[in-house]
């Protein structure tokens, strides 16, 4: 099946600046890689570390939630949400996996392979250094999984000897520990996080309506990240492994889940040249109940185990000029997923699931007109090993205008 998408959008920022209050800078381009960045037609939010520690919130998730068009697939924060309704829809565009909003995390996707989700869990908010969030896609360098926009995290660039531990308590027996380390051995620079949460969550049931099955709903996880940079003359390498393991109980005595997922990841830049690739392989289980109307009676229905993996990687080349830009490459990823899913009533067992193999290749540049004007193009192509094939053109113009910005952007999108 294939879904085409079509968007105009037209705005216009202002940054005006008086004696009372400062408007920061509009962000006009979309990093791709720590050093490689992409001009782009659409709006980009920009937010920095400081700007994130001072946002209430445990989890990254709760920490966006006032940008513009951000939403998550349900309003419960992630530290009581299901895995499966903690994916993300910007501008409004489904509220489900169909949304299409792709989050990397130092480049690397870190969404479910299978359902799209995101385990907010594995992102540790000590790391980060930046956080970009583009809606709409309007740029080429992603395939359809970025169809509703783009999120890109990034963590910390390794520096001489930086060790940091922190823990944090709170209500609904929250325990959250946290550290950190980084330095550099000449040009090699090494990092490594570590953070372990424990709670005890509360209830999702009104009390009056509360009975002997119901329990609080909370979440136990822990996550690691480590980091080797290698700073050479002329090139960069750059490997990560992420792991996570959490286990949630989810509000009655039978309902549970628990989650292990491990992703692994190499880029290496040279001039205008990157090459990257990864691996990322997870395991959901879960176990679903009958609950009565007096919830007093409780019964284990359903059994499920879901095994997902993705393997991908991405060539791209970009070439600056004073007044026009260029960005062209090619990228595939194959995924696969099986869903073991046991009635336990009759033992009758499902197997749903597949595999995709994707490939797209792309280019896009922009050119000012003049110093008011500048216009943007692209086009894409995406293909899959069961004979499909889409062309995803995108284009569009900015003017500035004093203290405001005009844009208008028309994209279609697989």
């Amino acid at each position: 099946m294939q879904l085409g998408f079509l968007v105009l959008i037209l705005s216009v920022a202002v940054c005006a600046q008086t004696a009372e209050t400062q408007v920061g800078p509009v962000i006009t381009s979309i990093t791709v890689r720590e050093t490689v960045t992409t001009k782009s037609s659409g709006y980009v939010t920009a937010i920095n570390k400081d700007i994130l520690a001072s946002r209430f919130g445990v989890n990254i998730d709760d920490r966006l939630r006032d940008i513009p068009g951000f939403s998550l697939f349900r309003r419960s924060s992630s530290l009581v949400a299901h895995p499966t309704t903690q994916g993300i829809s910007l501008r409004g565009i489904g509220s489900s996996a169909a949304g299409r909003t792709l989050v990397l995390y130092d480049g690397f996707p870190a969404n479910d392979p299978f359902g799209g989700w995101v385990y907010w869990s594995r992102i540790n908010p000590d790391a980060i250094e930046m956080i970009e969030v583009s809606r709409g896609a309007t740029t080429s360098a992603y395939g359809n999984r970025s169809m509703g926009g783009l999120v890109s995290i990034f963590t910390r660039i390794p520096e001489k000897r930086h060790l940091w531990p922190s823990v944090e308590g709170g209500s609904a027996g929250v325990v959250d520990a946290r550290g950190g380390f980084t330095n550099l051995y000449g040009k090699l620079g090494i990092s490594g996080f570590v953070r372990g949460l424990r709670s005890d969550g509360y209830y999702i049931v009104d009390k009056v309506q509360r009975g002997h099955v119901d329990r609080r709903t909370d979440v136990d996880f822990l996550v690691s990240d480590l980091r080797v940079d290698y700073f050479g003359k002329h090139d960069r390498l750059m490997g990560k492994a992420n792991l996570l393991s959490e286990h949630r109980q989810n509000g009655t005595v039978l309902r549970e889940n628990s989650s292990s997922l491990g992703t692994a990841g190499v880029n290496y830049q040279r001039g205008g040249l990157t090459i990257s690739g990864y691996h990322s392989r997870g395991v959901l289980r879960n176990a679903f109940s009958f609950v009565n109307a007096t919830r007093n009676f409780e019964k284990l229905v359903l059994r499920q185990r879901v095994v997902s993996e993705d393997t991908g990687g991405s060539i791209t080349w970009n070439r600056n000029w004073s007044t026009a830009n260029v960005f062209i490459g090619v990228d595939t990823h194959k995924t696969e997923g099986l869903s073991t899913d046991t009635v336990v009533s009759t033992g009758f067992m499902r197997l749903p699931g597949g595999r995709l193999w994707q490939q797209g290749t792309f280019v896009q540049g922009d050119m000012e007109l003049n110093s008011r004007v500048q216009v943007f193009g692209g086009m894409r192509h995406d293909f899959t090993d069961r004979g499909n094939d889409f062309w995803s053109p995108r284009g569009g113009v900015a003017i500035n205008d004093g203290s405001r910005r005009w844009r208008f952007s028309a994209f279609r999108s697989f």
